[in-house]
C-alpha cells in the first residue's frame, strides 16, 4: 500500500485506486478519485509524470462514462464513453472494458437494441475469445443484452462460452457471475433443474451468492421496467424463492431484503399494490 500523501498527489495513482474502487462497487470513491486526478491534471499544466497525460484523461473519461459515478445526462455519459475509448491504449484492460460496456448499455437506454448487440458481438470478434478479464465482461454483457430482448437461445449459447471461458480463467466471481446469468435463463423456460443447477454451483461460494444476487437484481430490474412482461411471472418467482433460500441459508440480511423489493416490485408491475407495505428500506 503506498502512502495516501503520495497517491492524493498523482494523477495516475489516483486512477488506480479508482479502478481499485470500480472491483468493489464503490461509486463515490470512483467520483472522487477521477475528479481529484482531474484537478491535478488541469494544476500541473496537463503532466501526469511517467504516464502519458492521455491515458489518465482516458481513465477519467472511462469513469465518468457509468451514470453512477457521474450524475450527467445520457448523452455526456455516452461522450465520455466515446473519449475515453478514442485515447485510452488497446491494453488498457478495465478502463477501456468499462468503457465499452457502459456505451452498451447507453445504447440499450436509447432504444438502439441492434447497435448494441452490434458493438459487444463485434469487440468479441476483433478480441477472439481469451479467457481474459475483458473477454469475459463483454460475454458478460453480451449475454444479459440477449436476455434483455429474450434471445434465450443466443443468451444460453453466449452464458456457455462465458462459462466455459470463466472456468479456463479461475476467475471464480466470473465464474459466479456466468453460473447466474445461466440460472436466469433457464428460469425463463422454465427449466427447473438446469437453474437448480446453476444456483446450486454458486451455493458453496458466499461471493458467488453475492455476485447472483446483484446480477440477478440489474436482470430482473431490466425485464420487469423495461419489458414489463409480467406472463414470466411464475419464473421470476420461482428464482426469487432460490435467491432467497441461498440468503438464508447463508444467513445474509442484505440478500434478502433485495430479494423481497424485487419480490415487491414484481407485484407492483402486476397492479397488485397490496405488497406495498413490505417493500424494504434499501
Amino acid at each position: 500500500m503506498l502512502p495516501p500523501a503520495l497517491v492524493a498527489e498523482r494523477p495516475a495513482l489516483l486512477m488506480v485506486q479508482c479502478w481499485l474502487a470500480e472491483l468493489r462497487s464503490q461509486w463515490a470513491v470512483m467520483r472522487k478519485c477521477a475528479d481529484q486526478a482531474e484537478r491535478l491534471l488541469q494544476r500541473s499544466g496537463g503532466h501526469a509524470g511517467v504516464t502519458p497525460v492521455q491515458t489518465v484523461q482516458g481513465e477519467i473519461a472511462a469513469a465518468r462514462s457509468y451514470y453512477l459515478v457521474t450524475n450527467t445526462s445520457l448523452a455526456q455519459q455516452q461522450a465520455a464513453a466515446e473519449q475515453a475509448l478514442a485515447l485510452l491504449p488497446a491494453d488498457h484492460v478495465q478502463g477501456r472494458g468499462f468503457a465499452l460496456i457502459n456505451l452498451a448499455r447507453i445504447y440499450r437506454w436509447q432504444g438502439r437494441l441492434a447497435e448494441t448487440e452490434l458493438l459487444l458481438e463485434n469487440v468479441l470478434a476483433e478480441r477472439g475469445l481469451h479467457p481474459d478479464a475483458l473477454t469475459l465482461r463483454l460475454l458478460n454483457a453480451l449475454t444479459l443484452h440477449y436476455v434483455y430482448t429474450m434471445a434465450l437461445d443466443r443468451a444460453e449459447q453466449t452464458g456457455q462460452i462465458y462459462l466455459a471461458l470463466a472456468q479456463e480463467s479461475g476467475l471464480k466471481l466470473s465464474q459466479g457471475f456466468a453460473h447466474s446469468v445461466l440460472g436466469c435463463v433457464a428460469c425463463l423456460r422454465n427449466q427447473v433443474e438446469q437453474a437448480e443447477r446453476h444456483f446450486n454451483a454458486n451455493a458453496g461460494d458466499l461471493q458467488a451468492v453475492r455476485a447472483a444476487v446483484l446480477l440477478v437484481q440489474v436482470y430482473f430490474y431490466i425485464l420487469l421496467v423495461g419489458r414489463r412482461k409480467t406472463e414470466r411471472s411464475h419464473a421470476i418467482d420461482a428464482a426469487l424463492d432460490r435467491l432467497a433460500q441461498l440468503a438464508r441459508q447463508y444467513g445474509s440480511t442484505e440478500m434478502l431484503r433485495t430479494v423481497e423489493a424485487l419480490r415487491v416490485h414484481l407485484a407492483l408491475q402486476q397492479g397488485d399494490n397490496r405488497h406495498c407495505r413490505r417493500l424494504p428500506a434499501l
